[in-house]
């Protein structure tokens, strides 16, 4: 049985992870999650991750990550 793949590109996923509880919890919940998303992205996959932020100060945290792309949306409430 022979497999064909598609086109890597077509395979490649962009994945959000929303930040807002940085400014909200500062110390245990943010270094649990800080702690968590360097696990994730030192496995180098194809994958994009976008980061959001609720506040632009933390953008650049993971800038040493080649597919992290960091982004805030700088609303005060919760939209869910």
């Amino acid at each position: 049985m022979k497999i064909e793949f598609i086109d890597k590109q077509a395979l490649i996923m962009r994945i959000g992870v929303m930040l807002r509880h940085f400014d909200q919890h500062p110390r245990r919940v943010k270094n649990y999650a800080n702690y968590l998303l360097n696990e994730l992205l030192s496995l180098n996959s194809p994958h994009e991750i976008v980061l959001i932020y609720n506040n632009s100060k933390f953008i650049g945290n993971f800038k040493h990550f080649k597919n992290v792309r960091e982004t805030a949306l700088n609303i005060s409430q919760r939209l869910i």
